[in-house]
């Protein structure tokens, strides 16, 4: 706490002096390091919507509100938050507007031709989701359940890639050229730059894919492994959303099934969505999504 934030601390105790001793104030605290963020345009006094844009965005992206205020001019809307979130605030603020990209951080369990298809369909809806939603959805890690042992092998984005996704293509590269079919499909000398495998598995994924920068992360479960759908509740616990084909973790144990229940709701209407209908019928078409 520093010299500033004490002496107005001090300030409005001496002030409220009469109204904490008799308890119609609980307390004067100072909370500390927080950021502040606005939204400031000509029109806004004019414009339905904005503030409702505004928070909405920011709660979307999980993001507590300490304080609020708008200019007496009605061209500013100012919010406090914590500045461990102010960089996931202002992103979120800026895909709202338009301002920016949404940013989509995804992760893929993948079990043979499932998860070649699936990330093959990712790589080529991806520019168009962009251009049509700007909505940028980013393959940042792979699990192959082909890899070393009952855990797969993880593969992830270098560090310094800021915009490249993983797809069929880099996998079988960071995989040595045998990818998900098991088949090479590119030259050994290729380089590659965008993805490396790394230690781990499915158990260490969250690590590559969960950003504080970043709202929105989803994990596609394309397996039948009932190992795997048990990591389903610490998972949207993390307020990661998960999509699974894995209906193991539905059918098997009830304590399972009550873990998974308790973790949708477990932050009311901010939970992680956990979206399971390609499991219904084995896959089939039976109900609409």
């Amino acid at each position: 706490m520093n010299n500033k934030a004490m002496l107005a601390k001090e300030a409005v105790e001496e002030e409220f002096a009469k109204e904490l001793r008799v308890g119609h104030i609980s307390a004067i605290d100072v909370i500390s390091p927080c950021s502040i963020i606005a939204a400031v345009g000509d029109g806004m006094g004019h414009t339905t919507g904005v503030a409702g844009r505004f928070f909405n965005a920011l709660g979307d992206a999980k993001i507590n509100v300490m304080a609020m205020a708008q200019g007496c001019s009605e061209r500013n809307i100012s919010a406090v938050v914590l500045s461990s979130e102010s960089t996931r605030a202002l992103r979120a603020v800026h895909a709202a507007f338009r301002l920016s990209q949404t940013m989509v951080r995804v992760g893929v369990i993948a079990s043979d031709e499932l998860g070649h298809a699936l990330l093959a369909l990712l790589e080529k809806q991806r520019n168009k989701l962009m251009k049509t939603f700007d909505i940028n959805v980013q393959v940042c890690a792979v699990v192959t359940q082909s890899g070393n042992g009952e855990n797969g092998q993880l593969v992830v984005l270098d560090d310094k890639s800021t915009n490249e996704s993983i797809g069929p293509r880099s996998l079988e590269l960071a995989t040595g050229g045998m990818g998900l079919l098991g088949a090479p499909a590119v030259s050994e000398d290729e380089p590659n730059s965008v993805v490396k495998a790394v230690d781990g598995g499915f158990s260490e994924m969250s690590k590559f894919l969960i950003s504080e920068d970043v709202a929105h992360t989803v994990i596609f479960d394309c397996t039948a492994d009932e190992s795997i759908g048990e990591q389903h509740p610490e998972w949207l616990n993390a307020g990661v959303n998960v999509i699974t084909a894995n209906n193991t973790c539905l059918s098997g144990s009830r304590e399972l099934r009550d873990a998974i229940e308790a973790a949708e709701h477990h932050y009311g209407k901010m939970s992680a969505s956990y979206l399971r209908e390609v499991t219904v019928g084995g896959g089939l078409p039976v109900i609409s999504t």
